[in-house]
């Protein structure tokens, strides 16, 4: 399945020129029991789990281990509690759609602006062989034996 990035502008740092920046970037289908939902979702193989905002887990009905949590340190050092919850993800493209159980961490965000969806290892690329090209800016996913 072929990805193609995402576009986005951003502003040089300290200057006033902007510059096009290309993303992996897909659109991610998330099941809960009580709802479904359609986000954006950078693909990160710098992290190591997958995480979705914890308001998503209140809006699709899914159950997280209150008692089972971690910590994570973001890039900027603020520390994260991640709360886990089981959820489906389904991923489309080409007339090929995966679908798969996983469990996957939830945190909280300041504000619904600031909410991403990260697709890390843990719950995700574990899934997949990933191809990342960059010359023609399109991510390449094709599932592994291990896909739930």
């Amino acid at each position: 399945m072929k990805f193609p990035y995402r576009e986005y502008i951003s502003q040089y740092p300290g200057a006033t020129d902007y510059r096009l920046i290309l993303r992996p970037v897909i659109t991610l289908r998330i099941v809960g029991p009580e709802s479904d939902a359609r986000w954006d979702a950078l693909v990160d193989t710098g992290a190591d789990e997958t995480l979705l905002p914890l308001s998503l887990a209140e809006l699709l009905g899914i159950e997280l281990d209150e008692e089972s949590t971690s910590q994570a340190a973001g890039i900027s050092g603020d520390e994260l509690t991640i709360y886990y919850g089981d959820v489906e993800l389904e991923i489309a493209a080409q007339n090929k759609t995966v679908r798969w159980k996983s469990t996957v961490g939830f945190v909280e965000f300041g504000s619904s602006d600031d909410e991403v969806i990260i697709l890390g290892h843990g719950g995700c690329l574990d899934y997949f062989t990933a191809i990342f090209d960059g010359e023609n800016a399109e991510l390449e996913l094709v599932s592994n034996s291990l896909l739930p």
